[in-house]
């Protein structure tokens, strides 16, 4: 019967905590629901067989978000920063026209790419800019963030030392889930398991991992002078390491090596101001909890760290067996670049690059673009023509341009070397990162991170003590 459908039930289980966020006061209460369900979301979708009503039920604890980040905004004298309105107002009209693009396959094709290209965007910078407006609310936010991580980190460690199925019975190939898959790679006669935890895939748990590696490291600077904020800050950035070991993604693993070697270059690069020294030596010393947390890690799972690290050592260095994976996909990268002008002015319209195509194509039998390259910038010109993606790199710059302000104007050090991580993030995301794909710049648990970490990066330097 209906009335006992266990979707039914988590519906109604979703819809009370919605309002329950809805009437509470703080701007926390909502955003820590919508995170922790994104956390539990694809294991969810694993034992109920890719039911794709669960992928539906964030968009309900989504609801009060919206509403509190429009009551914030009404009330908030500090609209978004001047250089971002015009290219965000721009990107947005050209989301929209090329909604309506005769060269898309399928109509439907158009709802994708506004879910892909838009919304999140459109809900979580604001959000993150906004909601976020006191070093209070973040700690809370950011603490309970790392207090969850335990949890996907445990089954993780658990799954690469124990058993590759311990929650994880089922994993999702194309647009089904299938009995367990050994998603491991050999490398120079050597199996190595990526470990996809309580996510669908490894590719989603290292995004994840990247995400609360900025979180982990992002807290500990923030509230180096909390020490216990400090300290479970600095614990989770080490985790985030060993998820990210485990997940085998060299892409998550590329973005943030070069994030951090951007960062450091900028804290600790000469004729720099006492300012950033401070921040230089408050790195140091707290790097110290992310070794600690390595370590402890290493006593429980030494070998499978030590085969990741000869996985990630060997695939991007390269040895005298195989060159390195980036040598030898690189190129292929970049030559797809020289496709951009063959899609004309406008593209094939909005969605034609995006996420979630092959339900479209597996499920409901509707034609569907097919995919042309692995190339973000090349995915965006696809979809949007020439224009689109003009103004995708205009309201990139001015992303950029808006953080690096962020970073200047920050009233102390924490706060600087926050932005600056934020920052460092962002360049190499949205141009190296983005040059190696577009499917992880789409996905919305990355998104949803993202964006917010980004609107409160912007909004570090108005923060008040409330």
């Amino acid at each position: 019967m209906i009335l006992f459908s266990p979707q039914l039930w988590l519906f109604a289980v979703l819809i009370g905590l919605a309002l329950f966020a809805l009437f509470r006061r703080s701007s926390v209460v909502p955003l820590a629901l919508y995170f922790a369900w994104l956390t539990v979301e694809d294991l969810v979708r694993k034992l109920w067989g890719n039911d794709m009503t669960v992928y539906f039920a964030k968009f309900i604890l989504m609801g009060p978000i919206i509403l509190q980040a429009l009551r914030a905004w009404q009330g908030e004298r500090y609209s978004l920063p001047r250089t971002m309105r015009a290219p965000l107002i721009a990107w947005v009209s050209v989301v929209l026209l090329n909604s309506f693009n005769p060269n898309l396959a399928h109509p439907l094709e158009a709802l994708l790419g506004l879910h892909s290209d838009l919304l999140y965007l459109l809900v979580f910078l604001p959000v993150g800019y906004y909601l976020l407006r006191s070093p209070q609310k973040v700690a809370t936010l950011f603490a309970f963030l790392c207090i969850l991580a335990v949890f996907p980190t445990v089954v993780g460690v658990i799954q690469q030392t124990l058993s590759p199925t311990f929650l994880n019975e089922r994993v999702l190939t194309g647009t089904e889930l299938r009995p367990f898959i050994d998603r491991g790679v050999h490398v120079f006669r050597e199996s190595y398991f990526q470990v996809n935890s309580v996510f669908v895939d490894p590719g989603r748990f290292a995004s994840y991992a990247g995400m609360m590696l900025l979180i982990g490291i992002g807290m500990g600077l923030l509230f180096s002078e909390h020490r216990r904020y400090s300290l479970v800050g600095w614990i989770v950035a080490g985790m985030a390491v060993i998820d990210i070991l485990f997940s085998g993604n060299r892409r998550t693993m590329v973005t943030a090596l070069l994030t951090f070697i951007l960062f450091l270059w900028l804290v600790i690069r000469p004729r720099v101001a006492e300012k950033k020294f401070r921040i230089g030596t408050m790195l140091v010393q707290r790097l110290p909890f992310v070794a600690v947390a390595v370590a402890v890690l290493y006593v429980i799972a030494a070998d499978p760290i030590e085969r990741g690290v000869r996985y990630f050592s060997t695939t991007l260095l390269g040895a005298e067996e195989r060159p390195s994976e980036l040598s030898r996909r690189l190129p292929g990268y970049v030559r797809q670049l020289a496709m951009i002008p063959s899609f004309g002015l406008l593209g094939q319209g909005t969605g034609a690059a995006s996420l979630g195509k092959q339900y479209l194509s597996g499920r409901l039998g509707i034609p569907v673009s097919p995919d042309v390259s692995e190339n973000g910038f090349t995915d965006k010109a696809y979809a949007y023509g020439v224009v689109g993606l003009a103004v995708w790199l205009w309201l990139l710059g001015a992303i950029l341009v808006a953080l690096w302000d962020a970073r200047k104007n920050a009233p102390d050090a924490q706060r600087k070397a926050f932005a600056t991580l934020i920052f460092s993030f962002a360049v190499v995301f949205f141009t190296a990162a983005q040059l190696l794909g577009s499917q992880f710049i789409q996905d919305y648990l990355n998104q949803s991170y993202y964006w917010t970490l980004i609107g409160c990066a912007l909004s570090c330097p108005y923060w008040v003590n409330n």
